[in-house]
């Protein structure tokens, strides 16, 4: 019963789309993988969606816009569950394997691993 079930939420993702982009609505558009119809437009947002994630379990969905908010869309219901000022240009959005941890590096963040990165590199470590 409990593969059934898993197997059901992960052909739920397979079959729902999320895409975002610079549009003038700022919406996040889902659709159907199968008919390749839109079937719903995500507003919230009044910058551009940087990146979107949805969860393991494919229920909620996660986006990062230049409006500095990390919001959290109910996949069943389209509507927003939540919103959480970044207080910075939040770029990347990503979950956890379990679906508990939301990872959102802002601009600040993604240089400091990259100066890290290249300053391993130049260690030869």
């Amino acid at each position: 019963m409990e593969c059934k079930r898993i197997r059901n939420q992960l052909l739920f993702v397979v079959l729902l789309l999320a895409t975002a982009g610079c549009d003038d609505d700022k919406a996040v558009k889902l659709w159907n993988a199968t008919t390749l119809r839109e079937e719903v437009n995500l507003r919230g947002h009044t910058g551009d969606v940087q990146s979107l994630a949805f969860a393991p379990d494919g229920k909620t969905l996660a986006t990062v816009s230049s409006d500095e908010k990390l919001k959290l869309w109910d996949v069943a219901s389209r509507k927003e569950r939540a919103t959480i000022d970044g207080h910075a240009k939040l770029t990347f959005v990503a979950f956890s394997r379990d679906g508990r941890k939301i990872a959102a590096p802002d601009r600040q963040e993604e240089i400091r691993q990259s100066i890290r990165i290249i300053r391993q590199a130049v260690a030869g470590r």
